[in-house]
């Protein structure tokens, strides 16, 4: 048993998470496993091959008033095959406001979102120690003031392999949480823009009841950036704006993206703050205009939560 450093049950509780922000511990997940394959790759140079699929967990109760429409999502499963849960990560996972991640952007708290919004979070890795494959599992809750982990041999693995499965959302967040499944890829996507502009973006898939979307491939076929990017210096600081054309009608609209250590973190609609930028350049032109807005200012400025900026 592994106690935590914290009273998660307090942590959590002070965690703040608006109520129509609920894919927000989806996206921490996808995040925390882009950083598992990325410190894999450091320790091994061979490998190349980063892959993460997100299963939709759907209520298995159907609608009273239409059966066919889809059943709410009231759950995640995210799997990778990055470095996993090893001694250094699970010890950090123990850490409130852990700085293991720093030089990545993570502030040790993006956890404590999947507690606000689930009623538990449950974890499986493999992965190697000392050459020969071994696997954690531990269940992750307000209800237990503790870490309650196993770990043992498993022989049988051939590949990292690590799951987090986030049950059961409370029903307050859940009303909230789009029901159609390329509603919740494109969102991701927004949310990760910035990973996807890597060529050696891992490939990232998201799976449902019948339908399986490459976010990737969503990607390349809806967003053009075309190397179009412009700097410039306010008050002696360097911001990088990235344009980029979204050829897909229902993007909510021109936007400026404000990012911080990667990941989006507010936006802006451009179209109230600039004259006659509005719906008809889809129609004109076929797609929206997003502006991708980055700085170290802004990643030094980014709030605990990554909800928004420190700025005065």
């Amino acid at each position: 048993m592994r106690p935590y450093s914290i009273s998660l049950a307090g942590r959590v509780r002070n965690f703040p998470l608006p109520l129509n922000r609920p894919l927000i511990p989806l996206y921490e997940a996808v995040v925390n496993s882009l950083h598992a394959i990325e410190e894999r790759k450091q320790e091994d140079s061979s490998f190349a091959n980063g892959e993460i699929a997100i299963e939709v967990i759907r209520s298995t109760q159907s609608s009273l008033y239409d059966d066919s429409e889809l059943p709410a999502a009231e759950g995640f499963k995210i799997i990778d095959n990055g470095i996993g849960f090893t001694e250094r990560n699970i010890e950090s996972f123990l850490e409130s406001d852990s700085t293991y991640k720093e030089a990545l952007g993570g502030k040790g708290v993006g956890r404590f979102s999947w507690l606000k919004a689930f009623s538990s979070v449950a974890v499986s890795s493999i992965y190697k120690d000392n050459g020969t494959f071994v696997k954690r599992d531990f269940a992750f809750s307000t209800s237990a003031s503790f870490l309650d982990d196993t770990l043992m041999d498993c022989a049988e693995a051939d590949d990292y392999l690590t799951s987090v499965t986030l049950e059961s959302y409370f029903s307050e967040y859940e009303k909230h949480v789009p029901k159609k499944t390329n509603t919740i890829a494109t969102r991701i996507m927004q949310h990760c823009l910035i990973y996807f502009l890597d060529k050696d973006c891992p490939q990232i898939v998201i799976r449902d009841i019948d339908e399986s979307i490459v976010l990737n491939q969503l990607f390349s076929d809806t967003v053009k950036t075309e190397d179009n990017i412009m700097t410039f210096e306010i008050k002696s600081l360097s911001f990088s704006l990235l344009n980029v054309k979204v050829e897909e009608k229902t993007f909510p609209g021109n936007r400026l993206y404000m990012c911080a250590n990667s990941r989006l973190v507010d936006s802006r609609d451009l179209e109230k703050l600039i004259v006659d930028l509005d719906g008809q350049i889809f129609e004109r032109n076929g797609f929206w205009y997003i502006g991708i807005l980055t700085s170290s200012f802004l990643d030094s400025h980014v709030d605990m939560n990554r909800l928004s900026f420190n700025i005065s």
